[in-house]
């Protein structure tokens, strides 16, 4: 798991295009935070602040509102298609001790592969898997092992080593 990075956040009361726009315009960036079964936060954070959590953040981070300390899962972070600047970032609010389902990316070690060595190339058809682990303990990226990996040999999600802790939540014949 990587470190967890904190943003400082002010609360924003007016929404919508023409109050996003002016928000972009003063330097900061628009972000949703929502919560099931809770309306949603709508505050802004630092244009430099947005870009740092759009790249290092990997699945959760901190969000400091006031006195308030938000754990949240990154969601989505829009970006302008033609000035390619931050438009606006969806969080999604978590208990941190909770257990959660999410993605997760999957990492090949295909350094000491014998199928690659003896003239294979490496098919891979998953980019990430579903996994449900607590919210505190997301992995990174899930380590595939192919030292062991043949040509014409196929590995299946079941055959991953998951860290404890964290469980399959999809098929394990894919």
């Amino acid at each position: 798991m990587s470190a967890m990075h904190t943003y400082e956040a002010e609360a924003r009361t007016a929404v919508g295009t023409t109050a996003a726009k002016k928000q972009r315009a003063a330097g900061r960036v628009p972000v949703t935070i929502n919560k099931r079964g809770a309306p949603s936060r709508h505050v802004t954070i630092a244009a430099d602040q947005a870009a740092h959590l759009a790249k290092n953040v990997v699945h959760l981070c901190k969000v400091k509102l006031g006195k308030d300390e938000i754990t949240a899962l990154k969601g989505e972070v829009a970006t302008h298609c033609l000035e390619d600047h931050i438009q606006h970032i969806d969080l999604q609010e978590v208990d941190a001790k909770s257990e959660i389902q999410v993605e997760v990316a999957l990492r090949l070690k295909s350094d000491d592969c014998p199928g690659v060595k003896s003239g294979g190339i490496i098919e891979q058809r998953l980019r990430t898997i579903k996994v449900r682990c607590p919210a505190n303990a997301i992995p990174d990226a899930i380590e595939v092992d192919l030292s062991k990996v043949e040509v014409m040999t196929s590995l299946y999600v079941k055959d991953f080593v998951l860290p404890k802790g964290v469980s399959l939540a999809m098929r394990k014949d894919l």
